[in-house]
């Protein structure tokens, strides 16, 4: 598995870090952490913001190392 790339994926739905935490009812500081390069989340974690980005877990695992 790749990295986790949830930056990526709020660039690509036009989705800010402070607009997720709000979805999410998460602080903003834990969303930072998430986008960090060195985060690896829980499958559950992956499954909330895929839900909610409206994507497959696919697109928030970035393939290369």
């Amino acid at each position: 598995m790749g990295r986790f790339a949830l930056q990526k994926a709020l660039d690509k739905k036009g989705c800010t870090q402070y607009k997720l935490a709000k979805i999410l009812k998460v602080s903003a500081g834990e969303v930072f952490r998430w986008c960090q390069p060195s985060y690896n989340p829980t499958l559950k974690t992956m499954l909330r913001i895929a839900e909610v980005l409206d994507v497959g877990i696919e697109e928030l695992v970035n393939k290369k190392k």
